[in-house]
């Protein structure tokens, strides 16, 4: 029982370090300048269209892989095969973005934070991730993941009891809470701008890549177990710091959340040179919101292309019918998500 938990635990300790990353840093600013006091409503949606795309992950994990193990269509192995060149495509943006935004914080910490010097910080990470990469091999860098999540936890957990102290605070108090402010947007500026964000909650869709250390079960259960706590997390976050977005005066910069924790008081070879690579160039051509942007389309179309491949092995018409509503929105994502502005 005990070891079965363990081998559970380590199996989702990869998908959950994935989806956590950095997102957390720039979401609630992202999200209060979109839709202002509905937030965390904005979150749950976010939230909810992740969990029904995991869904069809976890279903190809026991469906499409035994098919592709055999002899699979023409159009099943097509599919994969394409979703499998976008998944990279993607990973080199979501590399990039997750270093951005590390690095806004990082530079924002000592008011130092200006578009050449992230790009050069995140430049250097790459460098030396690269670098470890290259002459260690890969097994470094899941040590690495794992000590970064675990550092990653503990940044939440801090931030979160400082802004459920503020909370308390101006709960008790005369005034109560102050509601943000979205700023000007339309209905389809909104959604677009919300879009623009699934690279957030991205990142469970990695159990189908642990073929080789875990079996199909745990592979299904650590997915959905990290898409269920990472769910409750971010939604917390959300809805703990929106009371202190009004102190930002309708700034909303990549290291925002540096100015809310202040009011309180209180981050194979050539595959990769390839991500490393493209990370660096994408770093210096883009800003942070528009990697944001560009990521969740990427991510975006992977996903559609994955509900492809489930549609290609389902027998039941019902699935069918909820895969291709799910790729529908998947396609809106890859189609018109837009930077937040």
């Amino acid at each position: 029982m005990k070891n079965g938990l363990k081998i559970l635990l380590n199996a989702t300790s990869t998908p959950l370090a994935s989806i956590f990353g950095s997102g957390f840093l720039v979401i609630v600013p992202i999200l209060a300048g979109a839709v202002g006091a509905y937030s965390v409503l904005a979150m749950a949606s976010v939230c909810l269209l992740a969990y029904a795309v995991g869904s069809v992950i976890r279903y190809n994990i026991v469906h499409a892989e035994p098919v592709l193990a055999g002899q699979p269509s023409e159009a099943t192995l097509s599919l994969e095969r394409a979703s499998d060149l976008a998944l990279v495509l993607a990973y080199i943006i979501s590399v990039c973005l997750y270093l951005h935004i590390l690095s806004a914080f990082v530079l924002g910490s000592f008011n130092i934070d200006t578009e050449l010097n992230e790009n050069i910080m995140t430049t250097g990470i790459i460098g030396v991730i690269m670098a470890i990469g290259l002459t260690k091999g890969l097994d470094d860098l899941e040590v690495l993941e794992k000590w970064a999540l675990y550092i990653t936890f503990i940044i939440i957990a801090l931030l979160l009891l400082g802004f459920a102290c503020y909370d308390w605070t101006a709960w008790q108090s005369a005034a109560g809470f102050t509601r943000p402010k979205a700023q000007p947007h339309s209905p389809w500026e909104i959604v677009t701008i919300i879009a623009g964000t699934l690279i957030v909650v991205q990142g469970f869709e990695t159990t189908r890549y642990l073929g080789k250390e875990f079996d199909a079960s745990i592979r299904v259960s650590a997915s959905r177990w990290s898409q269920l706590i990472s769910t409750f997390v971010y939604i917390l976050f959300v809805a703990a710091a929106t009371p202190l977005v009004h102190t930002l005066n309708g700034q909303y910069d990549d290291n925002s959340l540096i100015k809310l924790a202040g009011v309180e008081h209180l981050k194979s070879k050539w595959g990769t040179i390839l991500v490393g690579g493209g990370a660096i160039a994408l770093s210096w051509s883009a800003s942070t919101h528009e990697i944001i942007a560009i990521a969740s389309r990427a991510f975006a179309f992977y996903y559609m292309l994955q509900c492809l491949v489930a549609i290609t092995v389902s027998k039941s018409v019902g699935q069918r019918i909820g895969m291709v509503a799910i790729a529908l929105v998947l396609a809106f994502i890859t189609i018109f998500a837009v930077p937040a502005s």
